[in-house]
């Protein structure tokens, strides 16, 4: 039980730590460009990995 802790606990911090990377990233891009479109390209970018892994774990006959 003690391993299984702290590997979740490492995996937490590595998602948080992930998490506030885009979104430092996303807070650069608009006060480099100040518009939108790098925004989104981000987003995009960022998200639709979780998106395809999410799909795969799925269990659809």
């Amino acid at each position: 039980m003690r391993t299984f802790l702290i590997v979740w606990i490492g995996q937490l911090a590595s998602m948080l730590g992930s998490e506030m990377t885009n979104f430092a990233i996303t807070i650069w891009a608009w006060s480099v460009t100040g518009q939108a479109t790098p925004l989104s390209f981000i987003l995009f970018f960022t998200q639709t990995p979780k998106v395809n892994v999410n799909q795969d774990c799925c269990c659809c006959n």
